[in-house]
């Protein structure tokens, strides 16, 4: 299993709403913004973030890690304008701890989906042909959010 984007729709106007956000939290003084990012998004946020300067004139630095490792830094102090976790989980822990300056905003989404060598060679065609013990399952580690995920999925 490994989660995937669903493009072009959802993703493509999260992350719009994301450019959005981005363009909020700028002041005419600002040289910079420094945006947290969860790591499965900083590709297509490096996007987002080449398209903002040459909007705004305003540069954008990324910092790009797993949403734990995201909130933790910032817990101790790290300084950012806009945090971008994989899931809810940790945007809420953030929102606990007092990280946030207002209210979450959803600006991008991500389903499971079955991924299987060429060929298929199990077979599997859905979620129930996991259990087959000819099926080896691998999946995130628990901690991260597609881990957790999957853990549910699969119970």
């Amino acid at each position: 299993m490994k989660s995937s984007p669903r493009f072009p729709g959802a993703l493509c106007a999260g992350l719009l709403i994301a450019a959005a956000l981005l363009s909020s939290c700028a002041r005419a003084d600002d040289e910079e913004l420094t945006v947290f990012v969860a790591a499965s998004m900083h590709e297509v946020m490096e996007e987002i973030a080449d398209d903002f300067t040459a909007e705004t004139g305003t540069s954008v630095r990324l910092q790009a890690a797993g949403s734990a490792t995201l909130v933790e830094q910032l817990s101790h102090g790290a300084d950012g304008d806009v945090l971008i976790t994989a899931d809810e989980h940790w945007m809420s822990k953030a929102a606990e701890e007092g990280l946030l300056a207002g209210r979450p905003r959803d600006v991008a989404g991500n389903e499971m989906v079955l991924a299987v060598p060429d060929g298929n060679p199990a077979s599997v065609g859905s979620l129930q042909d996991v259990e087959d013990d000819d099926v080896d399952v691998v999946v995130c580690a628990p901690h991260v959010p597609c881990g957790r995920v999957a853990e549910d999925l699969l119970a």
